[in-house]
This record gives structure tokens, C-alpha cells and sequence, in this order.
């Protein structure tokens, strides 16, 4: 399989280079397994409720078991009274779901493999700061795609701030290498990356 080099600066395709570790994978399923971990991690249960151990307040006993013709009755923090414990309310817990890094690149692999069979991964050359502006990106854009479909540019840290104005257009998202993950690469449809490198830590 091959991936294509786009020279930025000139608007110019530049070459098709050939991926050396590119394997068929048939375990599709692994990707349900990390978008599974990915949003139950992001889960976060804030309801807390006090049981009646845990309320503050006087053991003492309201009033005597027998002889008042009423029901009997505990101390204050029985559930039954206003400002009493909670008996089956939420409490905190954890969703973390933790699986085997191995699932994590094959998943990676795999989304990545679509990617390149449509040719929807581009890795862009020849950066020059002096010329990085938004009507030069969208030219840019504009020669080779349809502005309306959705771009993820994965930046080197050392050219991310000329890249950041970009996170003001609506289908566009702008991120370092740090923060790749595989929700992002199947959200969006073109991945745009700078430096043919930078893939191959993503790919391998």
C-alpha cells in the first residue's frame, strides 16, 4: 500500500511512498473493545448519597418502644425521618475498563488501513511558517478536497502555534501527536500529517 506526500508550500503533489509494515488485519472487533474503554474511562458518576451510618446526628432514641400507641422509632438518621440516610441511592464508582495495549494498536492499525485504502491519510512536506495563513491552508484544501468534509491535522509540536488558527473553521481540528487517539481518526474523514515520521510512530 502506498500513502501520499503533498509538498504544502508549493500546492504540489509530491510522491507515493510505499508502507514496509503494512499487514491485512481481519479482527475488526478490537475497535469496539477500545471505543468501549475510551468512553466508559470518560464516565464520571457524581451523585454520591449517605447512607444512615454515614449521617451526622444523635443516636439517641425519639421516644420509648411500647406504650405510645405510634410506630416505633429509631434515632433521627432513620430513613423513614426528613434529613435521615438514603437507602438504595447512588454512590460513586469507578467505569475505568483497562484492556491489553496489543488491542490498542491493532486498533490503530486498522482504522489506519481504511484510512490509506481510500487514500484519506495525507502527510504534508515543506512547511514554511512565513507563508502558514488561513487562506493559504484553505487553498490548500480547496485544490485537493472538498472543503465541506471533515480534517484532522496531527502537528509537530514545533509547527503546532501556526496551525492553531485553524481550530476556528467548524470541520477542522488541529493536534499534536500526544493526542492522537482512535476516536479522532474515525470521526474524521482526511487526517492530514505533518511529516512522513509522525505517521509511522502512529502506524508502528
Amino acid at each position: 500500500m502506498y500513502i501520499k506526500v503533498y509538498n504544502f508550500n508549493k500546492l504540489k503533489f509530491f510522491k507515493k511512498v510505499k508502507i514496509l509494515n503494512y499487514k491485512k488485519i481481519k479482527n475488526k472487533y478490537l475497535i469496539y473493545y477500545y471505543f468501549r474503554k475510551f468512553f466508559f474511562n470518560k464516565r464520571l458518576s457524581i451523585a454520591n448519597t449517605k447512607n444512615k451510618s454515614q449521617i451526622k446526628g444523635s443516636n439517641r432514641k425519639i421516644c420509648k418502644q411500647k406504650g405510645l400507641g405510634v410506630a416505633r422509632k429509631g434515632n433521627i438518621k432513620n430513613p423513614l425521618f426528613r434529613g435521615g440516610g438514603i437507602i438504595f441511592g447512588p454512590k460513586n464508582r469507578k467505569y475505568n475498563i483497562k484492556i491489553n495495549k496489543k488491542i490498542i494498536n491493532i486498533s490503530y492499525k486498522i482504522i489506519l488501513n481504511n484510512k490509506i485504502k481510500k487514500n484519506y491519510i495525507i502527510i504534508i512536506k515543506n512547511i514554511i511558517s512565513n507563508k502558514i495563513n488561513l487562506k493559504f491552508v484553505l487553498k490548500f484544501l480547496n485544490k485537493f478536497f472538498y472543503l465541506n468534509e471533515k480534517f484532522l491535522f496531527i502537528i509537530n509540536k514545533k509547527n503546532y502555534n501556526f496551525f492553531i488558527f485553524l481550530k476556528n473553521i467548524k470541520n477542522i481540528k488541529v493536534i499534536t501527536y500526544n493526542n492522537v487517539n482512535i476516536f479522532l481518526l474515525k470521526k474524521y474523514k482526511y487526517i492530514i500529517i505533518d511529516k512522513l515520521y509522525l505517521f509511522k510512530k502512529i502506524y508502528n
